[in-house]
């Protein structure tokens, strides 16, 4: 971690983060949060073993703003706002973690299981471009066979919504990640249309 201070923070925000109380309160709550969230991720064979401790969740994520490794916004300018902040980094945190351990399981052969409602609720979107929770599941199990294909998934739910958004964070070229959205569209409209076919012949 780095030594306290720095000018890619705040002044008020390395006070706050100074401020032993403040800080010992805050790191509580994330790790509540950070429990929670886990619990019902657990649900998914074998991440409930595949986990660290929702203490871990929280540090790192603290450990992030203070390293400059995830920048606080400027329209958080209070105690109460960076607390908030550090909710949605906790949240990316296993978001992050949970999304690398179903790649995990593709690949080494096990397939994706259904979820529930529970775990669906407890996959977040930390930048507010929200995919709707049982979509995305949806679409990790459709595309696990096809990584590149994920990798759109997932830079749209942390925020890159345009072509050249997810070229950047892919670091693909415009064109590719032109071609790989018109994959999924595709392939996402042939499901749909086989779902109506069979939802046709039912009695």
């Amino acid at each position: 971690m780095k030594k306290m201070g720095g000018d890619h923070l705040p002044v008020w925000v390395w006070q706050a983060i100074e401020d032993g109380r403040w800080l010992e309160e805050t790191l509580a709550k994330l790790t509540n949060y950070a429990r929670g969230r886990l619990e019902r991720l657990y649900g998914v064979p074998g991440f409930r073993q595949h986990a660290g401790e929702p203490l871990d969740y929280a540090l790192k994520a603290a450990e992030k703003v203070i390293e400059g490794r995830r920048a606080v916004p400027s329209k958080v300018t209070n105690r109460e706002e960076l607390e908030g902040f550090l909710f949605d980094v906790v949240a990316s945190v296993i978001n992050n973690e949970f999304r690398a351990y179903l790649r995990a399981l593709h690949s080494i052969g096990t397939p994706i299981t259904e979820a529930d409602d529970d775990t669906l609720g407890a996959i977040p979107d930390p930048r507010g471009q929200r995919i709707p929770d049982e979509v995305l599941f949806d679409l990790w199990r459709l595309f696990q066979d096809e990584p590149e294909l994920i990798d759109v998934v997932d830079a749209y739910a942390d925020g890159a919504t345009t072509p050249q958004d997810i070229a950047f964070v892919l670091d693909i070229t415009v064109d590719e990640a032109n071609n790989r959205i018109k994959r999924i569209r595709r392939r996402v409209r042939r499901e749909e249309e086989e779902g109506s076919g069979e939802r046709s012949r039912e009695p």
